[in-house]
């Protein structure tokens, strides 16, 4: 890993700025609880860590999987959701994630073998 050691306070501003604009890509067909800006848990905002001049991300945590739903939290309280702390934030059953993560899997392949074949197709055209 890389890092930038920033001196000048201008470009440090600026740099906060741009990282607070930053947002995660929502995914269609998930519904989201909250923002990404305010964590669902604790309603505390993005924190800001002043060793690299960053907010940190939001987790996304799945309260439920069939269908899709998502809360945006802080990492710790995140960790608070699965310690039992917040059990309304878990909807769903053992085996749940395993069976939404194989069929995100199994649309990725097709999606890219379909894909390779028509890039295949315009190869020979």
């Amino acid at each position: 890993m890389s890092f930038i050691i920033i001196k000048d306070k201008a470009t440090a501003k600026k740099i906060k700025e741009l990282s607070f604009d930053s947002k995660p890509y929502l995914i269609p067909n998930i519904l989201y609880m909250n923002s990404a800006d305010n964590c669902l848990v604790c309603s505390g905002e993005r924190k800001f860590n002043d060793d690299d001049n960053m907010y940190e991300p939001l987790v996304g945590h799945h309260v439920k999987y069939f269908p899709a739903v998502v809360a945006w939290v802080h990492y710790d309280c995140h960790k608070k959701i699965h310690d039992g702390k917040r059990p309304d934030l878990i909807q769903y059953e053992n085996g749940d994630s395993a069976k939404y993560y194989r069929m995100k899997h199994e649309r990725l392949e097709v999606k890219n073998w379909r894909n390779l074949r028509l890039m295949n197709m315009m190869i020979f055209l």
